[in-house]
C-alpha cells in the first residue's frame, strides 16, 4: 500500500510537471489564476481585519456605554432617599423639638416612600427623638458611627446589611439644623430591593451579567443571590480593582478558569460603590465571527471559479496556436495541399501568412 502511494504521487507530480511545461495554456492559465487570486486574497483579509476590528471597537463601545447608564441610575436611586431625607430634616428642625409633630412627619413619610423601612431622629448624644414606629419605644438600633460625622454635617452611609428575609438595605444618616446649627440627625433603613432589579434587568444574551460591588469590592447586588448572601469578595480581581479606582473602560479580560470576557465597568459617583458587566467573548463577537466565515466563503467561492475562468480564458487565447500546430504537422507529414487560413491581425496572423 505504501509503495503503491508513493507511485502514485510520483505519477502525479509528474503529470503536473508535464502539463505545465509542455502546455502552454497551463501556464497562461496559472498567471491569470494568480493575477486574480492575490488581489482577492489581499482584499478580503484586509476587509476582514478592518470589519473585525470595526466590530470589536462597536462591542466595547456598547458595553461602555450600558455600564455609564446603569452607573447613572443606580447613582439616582441612591440620591433620591438622601434628597428626600434632606427635605424631610428641613422640615423637623422648622418643628424641634416636640416629638408628635416629628412622629407625624417621620410616619407619613414611610407611608408615602415604601424605599424607607423605618426612620427616626435624634439628638446628637444618640438620644432618639422620634421614630415612624409608633408604640416600639425609643430603642437605638442603629450604628453607632451615624452620628460621628454629624457634627460636621456630612451625610452617613452604611454598607449594606440584610433582613432575616433577606431583603438587602443600608443605614442613611443626615443632620438635622435649626438656624444653621446642626441639633441632631435623622436615620433611616433604605431597601435596596429595588437595586437589586436594576442591576438583574442588565441583560446582554445568555451569558452577559452584571454586579456591583461597594467600596471594599464587596458583592452588593449580582443575578447570583448567593453571592449577595456570602458577602462575597472581589477586591482582587482586575476589574473591581479598575471600577475602585475610579476608571470607566470596557476591556478583553480572560480568567484561568472563566475563560475570555468582555468587561466594562463604571464608578457609581458619590458612593464608592461600582458596576462591572461582563459577557462571554464568544457570544459578543458571534456576528463577527459569523462575517468572518462568510466572507472567507466568498473568497474561497472566488478562488474556485477562478480556475476554471482561467483555464478557459487561457484556452481561448492558445487555440489559434494549437490550430497552426496541427496544420504544420499536417504538412510534416506530407500533406503539402494543406494551407492555414489566415483570420487574424495579429501575430500569429503574420506567423500564419509567413508559413503560408
Amino acid at each position: 500500500w505504501r509503495n503503491t502511494m508513493i507511485h502514485l504521487k510520483r505519477k502525479i507530480k509528474r503529470f503536473l510537471l508535464n502539463l505545465f511545461y509542455r502546455k502552454l495554456w497551463a501556464r497562461i492559465a496559472s498567471i491569470l489564476f494568480a493575477i486574480i487570486t492575490i488581489p482577492v486574497v489581499f482584499l478580503g483579509i484586509s476587509l476582514i481585519n478592518a470589519s473585525q476590528k470595526a466590530v470589536r471597537n462597536s462591542v466595547l463601545n456598547n458595553h461602555r456605554q450600558i455600564v455609564i447608564r446603569a452607573a447613572q441610575e443606580i447613582g439616582l436611586f441612591m440620591r433620591k432617599p438622601q434628597d428626600v431625607l434632606n427635605t424631610t430634616a428641613a422640615m423637623l428642625g422648622v418643628v424641634y423639638p416636640a416629638p408628635w409633630k416629628q412622629e407625624t412627619i417621620l410616619v407619613e413619610l414611610v407611608l408615602n416612600q415604601s424605599i424607607f423601612m423605618r426612620v427616626s431622629s435624634a439628638d446628637l448624644s444618640g438620644q432618639e427623638i422620634a421614630s415612624s414606629e409608633l408604640g416600639r419605644g425609643f430603642n437605638w438600633n442603629y450604628p453607632k458611627e451615624a452620628l460621628e460625622g454629624m457634627g460636621s454635617g456630612k451625610t452617613y452611609l452604611s454598607g449594606v446589611k440584610f433582613l432575616d428575609n433577606h431583603t438587602p438595605f443600608v443605614t442613611v444618616a443626615v443632620p438635622i439644623k435649626k438656624l444653621g446649627k446642626i441639633i441632631g440627625a435623622l436615620i433611616t433603613d433604605v431597601n435596596l430591593r429595588g437595586m437589586w432589579d436594576i442591576v438583574d434587568n442588565i441583560r446582554i444574551g445568555k451569558t452577559g451579567r452584571a454586579f456591583l460591588v461597594s467600596s471594599d469590592g464587596t458583592i452588593i447586588a449580582h443575578q447570583d443571590k448567593k453571592k449577595v448572601l456570602r458577602n462575597e469578595n472581589l477586591k482582587e480581581k482586575k476589574e473591581v480593582k479598575a471600577v475602585l479606582a475610579g476608571r470607566t473602560e470596557a476591556i478583553e479580560s480572560r480568567g484561568e478558569l472563566e475563560g475570555k470576557w468582555v468587561s466594562s465597568y463604571a464608578p457609581i459617583s458619590g458612593l464608592g460603590w461600582g458596576i462591572i458587566l461582563m459577557q462571554s467573548q464568544d457570544e459578543a463577537y458571534l456576528f463577527s465571527k459569523i462575517m468572518q466565515m462568510q466572507s472567507w466563503i466568498i473568497i474561497i467561492l472566488s478562488e474556485l471559479m477562478a480556475i476554471p475562468v482561467s483555464i478557459f480564458v487561457a484556452r481561448v487565447l492558445t487555440q489559434p496556436i494549437k490550430n497552426l500546430v496541427s496544420k504544420i504537422k499536417s504538412i510534416a507529414d506530407g500533406d503539402w495541399e494543406q494551407k492555414i487560413q489566415v483570420k487574424r491581425r495579429d501575430d500569429i496572423g503574420e506567423l500564419s501568412k509567413s508559413f503560408n
